[in-house]
């Protein structure tokens, strides 16, 4: 004849396997947790760097918008200084075709 069963005995052993599945839970979330802030940290290196990227690229363009404009003005001025000179050919070329009536 076998005893009755124990209820102590029966409530030990739930508690041990409650206690076993809590803490091998528990390792799960830590783990998960750690993977998390790795993964955060990885994620936040990155959009550093993308940042520094784009403040890089940024200045660039303006350095190249600067350029073009510096481009544009020695332009401007290119033109200015052959319409002075054409108009100073003009006054020459006039001067050259009064010169010999005057003289007559």
């Amino acid at each position: 004849m076998t005893s009755p069963p124990d209820p102590l005995r029966e409530l030990a052993v739930g508690l041990a396997e409650l206690r076993g599945d809590v803490g091998t839970g528990l390792a799960e979330i830590k783990g998960s947790l750690a993977l998390l802030r790795q993964s955060d940290s990885h994620t936040g290196q990155t959009i550093a760097d993308h940042s520094a990227q784009l403040a890089d690229h940024d200045r660039r363009i303006s350095d190249g918008e600067r350029e073009r404009a510096a481009a544009g003005e020695v332009r401007q001025a290119d033109r200015r200084r052959l319409q002075a000179l054409a108009g100073l050919a003009g006054v020459a070329a006039a001067v050259a075709a009064v010169v010999p009536i005057v003289n007559r």
